[in-house]
């Protein structure tokens, strides 16, 4: 009977273990997923400044400028590019989203990607968001994307990072997705109330 006893506490003792890694383990994911904070800037770059200006070629051929966009506002998505599966299916879900086409706001994707590579991705899923090359990650770092908590390669590459610009180009809204699984509907969620705002 005192044997039974010892099994029945070590089982509930390892009931408890168990119980409490899947809470614990379920907060980091749901808490991963989100923004750590209500970012206000990425490393120099603030809520309020002017963006950097850009030119990139585009995976689809040309070049690509901010100043295509003038008088727009625009969300730029720093991504991981070809090798993160999570990161281009974001773009077919956002542009899949009737509430975020309504928006009439262009999405412009940025990744450390040379322009070809994209290619068995793009014709498998077509995208009608420019995809830009930033091979050497001039732009991602002029952004301060480099050292984003998304970042897997931090100083190396961007993570998975959104970042809302008006209609004269400041920032707006920084979003930083550790999880990579936020969905288009959360997104456009932030979005509209920033345009409102």
């Amino acid at each position: 009977m005192k044997h039974s006893g010892k099994s029945s506490d070590l089982l509930f003792t390892i009931g408890v273990i168990v119980a409490v890694g899947i809470v614990l383990t379920g907060i980091v994911i749901f808490s991963n997923g989100r923004p750590s904070t209500p970012l206000a800037k990425t490393g120099s770059l603030k809520i309020g400044d002017s963006a950097p200006s850009f030119e990139l070629a585009s995976a689809t051929g040309g070049k690509v400028t901010l100043n295509q966009y003038d008088g727009k506002p625009v969300l730029l998505y720093f991504n991981e590019g070809v090798g993160c599966q999570p990161c281009w299916k974001q773009i077919i879900d956002l542009e899949n989203n009737e509430s975020f086409s309504s928006l009439k706001i262009p999405m412009v994707a940025i990744a450390p990607n040379d322009p070809s590579d994209w290619s068995p991705v793009v014709s498998n899923n077509p995208m009608q968001t420019p995809i830009l090359a930033d091979i050497e990650n001039a732009v991602s770092k002029s952004y301060g994307m480099l050292t984003m908590k998304s970042s897997m390669h931090k100083g190396v590459n961007p993570g998975h990072t959104f970042i809302l610009l008006d209609a004269e180009h400041k920032v707006t809204w920084i979003g930083d997705y550790p999880g990579m699984n936020m969905t288009a509907s959360e997104i456009v969620t932030v979005i509209k109330d920033k345009i409102r705002g």
